[in-house]
C-alpha cells in the first residue's frame, strides 16, 4: 500500500480517537460509502471543511478542516494534503461526488 496524502492534526488537545474516525470518514467518502462515523457526538463540536477551488497542482490537493465550537468560532484543526497527481476517488466515489 502506497499512501497517498498526508494528514496533519494542528490542534495538539484533540482526542487521537477523534483524528482517527475523521480520517476513516474521508476514506469512506473516497470509496463512495454513505454511512459515515459520528465525529460531534460528546465533543459539543462540529466539524467543518474548506477545499479551495483554485491550488497549485503542483503542490497537491488540499483540505483544511475547522472545528466550530459552540460559541460560533470555527478554529482551523486539520490539513490534509493529497500527493500530486494522486488517483483520490474510486469509481463509486467520482459517481457520488462528481
Amino acid at each position: 500500500m502506497v499512501p497517498y496524502a498526508t494528514y496533519t492534526t494542528l490542534d495538539t488537545e484533540e482526542d487521537p480517537s477523534l483524528s482517527e474516525r475523521k480520517v476513516m470518514n474521508l476514506i469512506s467518502i473516497l470509496n463512495g460509502r454513505k454511512r459515515l462515523l459520528d465525529l460531534g457526538s460528546g465533543t459539543g463540536t462540529r466539524t467543518l471543511h474548506h477545499a479551495p477551488a483554485h491550488q497549485n497542482s503542483e503542490e497537491g490537493r488540499k483540505v483544511v478542516f475547522y472545528t466550530l465550537r459552540p460559541e460560533g468560532v470555527s478554529q482551523e484543526n486539520a490539513i490534509l494534503v493529497f500527493d500530486p497527481g494522486a488517483e483520490i476517488f474510486s469509481q463509486e466515489g467520482r459517481q457520488g461526488h462528481g
